[in-house]
């Protein structure tokens, strides 16, 4: 086993991460950056495509309580207010940081910012690239990142943080590629892992969002806040296969197998610039009514788009066309996919979780986008709240007296992580368990949820779990074992995943992503709560709170 000291350790490497490791580096701490894939590649900020931002540039009319006035109507006002409202004036500094760093937006002939209309947005405001400033945003942190000296470590699983009591102070996690132990001693962790995407079969996300920094905070006893928001993205592509998943941020025309464009009788005053909540439900009711495609989706329609929009997504209009799908000149058939997770580890204005020494940022946090995240919203989050919790991290780290880490918590974690490589007859194998969750995670706690179905799930997960604890790992050793991750992952994905499906049963109403065919209305008078969940010991407690806010809905 190899131990490594540092200040502040931050896990996960997409924008959030990054851009916490740049500032905890900035204030002069010792900053390590861990990620179980390839920095600043793994995680789901290359795939963005959007930054919904209120600048000087902004449109008549538009500005910062415009802004947030949408993000908590469509967050059905679930939202931290005082986050959101935080989100919304400090992005403007950090997309000045990021040009100054080296990063460009596209602009209109006369050098204004291009800026491109998103669904729940009232007016055109989101900065966009041509090669997707997602992308670009994670190159620019990543040579960030680099010139200010944070140390990387890839290829590495984090599977527990180590405490000292209520204080967060190191993890522990399997370097896949030398098939060492690490044990990371840290002043302070920042978690930036991501969601949960991989809970259900049909995902826009990356491979690697499997839940892990949820699990790991759970286990750690952080409370999490409205972990039953799960936001599905509704024009997600479902054939041809090599496209399955791939989300078009594209705008059109959605219509069913009969040339109706339904959304007239679900948002008429919106259209398709409704909200992805009322959209993914809506093209889930034509689905199920018999009205869907061949292929399981209903069409979209992009055939009249301005050939401008189209310069602006033109990775994703070339990434269809070099598949066989062309955009201009063909509907594409959308169904709903599993997108964003806006409930997670809940944080105050520091970025700080209830544990002491432990900080979260991007979509692992909750309570910024309430019920439903708005477009463009997820990029300018990362953007803000990991900066804030690098720089809170930092600054607890220079006040903090030296860590010491419980050894007897690493050598617990290394049994744990060794046992399912023990030799065992028969049993499942992990990725058979991970595709079961997905299954169930779809039919019974998806876009459609009730009473009956979240029991069920809880109930089959409970199943799942008891199979799990008998899998079947074939490979013996740490390099690179695939297997054993898997195994990891489908942990991880059953805890998450039940946690879902325990505040789903709590909140008996339906509000933005979550809805209840059981409870189809929203209450305001005794649902305007947010649901707080702990794990304590093998059983979760959960909580009501009540959400206040200034602007009314």
């Amino acid at each position: 086993m190899r131990t490594i000291e540092t200040d502040v350790l931050v896990v996960g490497s997409g924008g959030a991460g990054l851009w916490a490791a740049v500032r905890a580096a900035e204030a002069g701490v010792r900053t390590f950056l861990v990620d179980k894939g390839l920095v600043g590649r793994s995680g789901n900020t290359v795939m963005a495509s959007g930054l919904s931002v209120v600048g000087p540039w902004r449109l008549p009319g538009d500005g910062p309580e415009v802004l947030l006035h949408d993000t908590l109507e469509g967050g059905q006002f679930l939202n931290n207010e005082k986050l959101a409202r935080i989100l919304i004036d400090e992005a403007p500094e950090r997309v000045a940081e990021l040009e100054e760093w080296g990063l460009t937006f596209d602009r209109e002939a006369d050098g204004r910012y291009f800026l491109l209309q998103s669904g729940g947005h009232r007016y055109p405001r989101v900065l966009v690239r041509s090669d997707r400033v997602g992308l670009a945003i994670a190159k620019t942190l990543r040579r960030r990142a680099l010139q200010v000296g944070v140390k990387f470590q890839e290829d590495t699983i984090v599977t527990a943080l180590l405490t000292s009591g209520e204080h967060v102070v190191g993890a522990v996690g399997i370097d896949c590629r030398s098939g060492e132990l690490v044990a990371f001693r840290a002043r302070a962790v920042v978690l930036a892992t991501g969601g949960v995407a991989q809970l259900y079969p049909m995902s826009t996300s990356r491979a690697s969002n499997s839940g892990d920094g949820l699990a790991l905070a759970l286990r750690a006893g952080a409370v999490m806040a409205d972990m039953e928001q799960v936001q599905f993205y509704p024009r997600s592509l479902v054939f041809p296969p090599s496209v399955k998943g791939f989300a078009l941020g594209i705008m059109g025309k959605l219509l069913n197998r009969y040339g109706e464009r339904f959304m007239e009788r679900y948002d008429p005053e919106r259209l398709e610039g409704s909200t992805r909540d009322i959209t993914s439900r809506a093209i889930y009711s034509e689905i199920k009514a018999g009205r869907g495609t061949e292929h399981g989706g209903v069409f979209k329609d992009a055939r009249e788009t301005p050939e401008r929009v189209f310069l602006s997504y033109l990775d994703q209009y070339n990434f269809c066309l070099k598949r066989g799908l062309d955009l201009k000149k063909e509907m594409a058939e959308v169904a709903p996919a599993v997108h964003y997770f806006m409930g997670g580890i809940e944080i105050n204005e520091r970025g700080e979780s209830n544990l002491a020494g432990l900080y979260a940022a991007g979509e692992v946090a909750g309570g910024i986008h309430g019920a439903n995240r708005l477009g463009g919203n997820s990029l300018a989050d990362l953007l803000v709240f990991g900066a804030r919790a690098g720089e809170w991290a930092a600054r607890w780290a220079l006040e903090s007296p030296p860590t010491e880490v419980h050894h007897q918590q690493v050598k617990e974690e290394d049994q744990r992580i060794r046992s399912p490589l023990e030799t065992r007859a028969g049993g499942v194998r992990p990725i058979e368990v991970k595709r079961a969750i997905q299954e169930i995670m779809w039919e019974k706690a998806g876009v459609v949820r009730s009473q009956d179905s979240l029991t069920e799930a809880l109930e089959r997960l409970d199943q799942l779990e008891a199979d799990l604890s008998e899998a079947r790992v074939a490979c013996n050793g740490l390099v690179y074992n695939q297997e054993l991750v898997s195994y990891l992952e489908a942990e991880n994905l059953l805890l998450v995943g039940k946690a879902i499906a325990t505040s789903a049963l709590v909140r008996e109403e339906s509000r933005g992503a979550h809805y209840r065919e059981d409870y189809p209305e929203k209450d305001d008078r005794l649902w305007l709560k947010n649901v707080l969940l702990q794990l304590e010991g093998q059983e979760f407690r959960t909580s009501l709170r009540p959400v206040m806010a200034e602007i009314d809905g």
